[in-house]
């Protein structure tokens, strides 16, 4: 009888093990995002939604007769039944500046949410902006395509690109906007910086306090981007000690999209083949491509981050040409032309007034125009990083030696980095 009550009860125990280790695993296989991996929580749910994207907000010109996809529909109302923020006093434009917002309190949406009153200092007039990439905030400027050859009025290279210091360990962010001046003024959306800076910056649609967009914005919708389908980037490192030995040196293949040594030279001429060499029209998905794109500003601009780390031919002068292919199954359309001018920063239109290119060297680089060839370009330093000391010395000498562009500017803003090594933050200009 013994026998049969001990087999019995190591029985139930074997039972009530065998179920406790059954409920220990129900409890693990639950939908707890904080039990799954890292993998699995970075992915989206596999339920057929997409991500809202950054809404267009600056007018464009599709020059090419080929458009991106983009949110909303041309000449819509705006959809506004998103997240939204209080914002007033003075628009930022420096990450040094304040900001002057807040979110609104869900309890009680007069007040923000950290009890405050919007515009506290009782002068301001009090707005409210609908943040970009809100699947319920949904607006578009006006976008469309060309009725004549577009000859572009103005380029614009990215801030950081003219104004920092660049490194072997840089992340350089390089962005090109190609803006058009309009003889009609067109629908276009005032844009009002609502939060962070950098990669976590958020922006909005600036509307009254009944959520109406404001219109009464001195210069609104009379300027527009160009996006030509055609566009290519090409980077390749210089061999040179100073740009002065370039003189006109360098043939531009239109067919490759990169420049040659005009007088020969194989692997010791002045400039190598390129690290990258890309065209929009080749491009996919992903920061390895370039590409154009929506910013958080709400304005296409083409970019693309190069990682100086990964990508170098060593360290000394680059050229960054922005080109146009002709011969591709997509017509081109865009051009430059001698009207065509590069914006020059504020900072640099002051230095100009005491320094030259030849006079002294600034931080970043100098961009130039070859109408010739139909591109830009910009020749930059990169340095080694040094443990010590501020920025690199960067050059100042502008591009020289295209076959045929001309500078049409002066000066470089030479505000160093200062941060030890010289490489910046790589986030992308303000003015953008």
């Amino acid at each position: 009888m013994k026998l049969l009550k001990s087999v019995l009860s190591i029985g139930v125990l074997i039972f009530l093990m065998f179920f406790l280790i059954q409920c220990e695993q129900e409890i693990f296989t639950l939908d707890d995002p904080s039990l799954q991996s890292e993998k699995l929580m970075a992915e989206p749910p596999d339920d057929g939604t997409e991500t809202a994207g950054n809404n267009l907000s600056f007018p464009v010109i599709w020059s090419d007769n080929f458009a991106k996809t983009i949110p909303g529909t041309l000449n819509m109302e705006p959809s506004l039944n998103g997240e939204w923020w209080y914002v007033w006093g003075v628009d930022p434009i420096d990450p040094q500046a304040e900001l002057f917002s807040c979110q609104p309190d869900p309890d009680n949406p007069d007040i923000c949410i950290d009890g405050s009153t919007p515009g506290d200092d009782g002068a301001s007039i009090v707005y409210k902006a609908y943040i970009q990439k809100d699947a319920q905030n949904t607006w578009q400027a006006y976008n469309d395509f060309p009725t004549d050859i577009v000859n572009v009025d103005r380029i614009d290279w990215g801030d950081n690109l003219e104004s920092l210091a660049w490194t072997t360990k840089s992340q350089v962010r390089a962005e090109v906007v190609l803006l058009e001046d309009l003889v009609e003024p067109v629908r276009e959306y005032a844009m009002r910086h609502v939060d962070s800076w950098g990669t976590d910056e958020v922006h909005g649609l600036q509307t009254d306090l009944n959520g109406v967009p404001i219109d009464d914005i001195e210069g609104l919708g009379t300027t527009a981007t160009v996006y030509s389908h055609n566009a290519r980037f090409t980077i390749q490192k210089l061999n040179v000690e100073s740009l002065d030995e370039l003189e006109s040196k360098l043939e531009w293949i239109p067919t490759e999209g990169k420049w040659k040594d005009s007088q020969g030279g194989g692997s010791e001429g002045l400039i190598n083949e390129p690290i990258l060499n890309m065209a929009v029209y080749d491009a996919g998905d992903g920061p390895g491509y370039y590409n154009a794109e929506i910013n958080v500003k709400g304005k296409i601009i083409y970019g693309y981050t190069w990682n100086v780390r990964e990508l170098n031919d060593g360290e000394g002068y680059y050229r960054l040409t922005f080109s146009f292919d002709a011969d591709s199954d997509y017509p081109l359309n865009t051009y430059f032309d001698e009207a065509t001018e590069i914006v020059v920063p504020i900072e640099e239109e002051e230095e100009s007034e005491v320094a030259t290119k030849e006079e002294g060297p600034g931080n970043g680089g100098v961009a130039d125009i070859d109408v010739g060839n139909n591109l830009t370009y910009m020749d930059i330093l990169i340095t080694e990083r040094s443990r010590g000391g501020g920025g690199g010395g960067g050059q100042g000498q502008g591009g020289k030696g295209s076959g045929g562009g001309s500078d049409t500017r002066s000066g470089s803003s030479g505000n160093g980095s200062g941060n030890g090594s010289g490489s910046g933050s790589g986030s992308g200009g303000g003015r953008h």
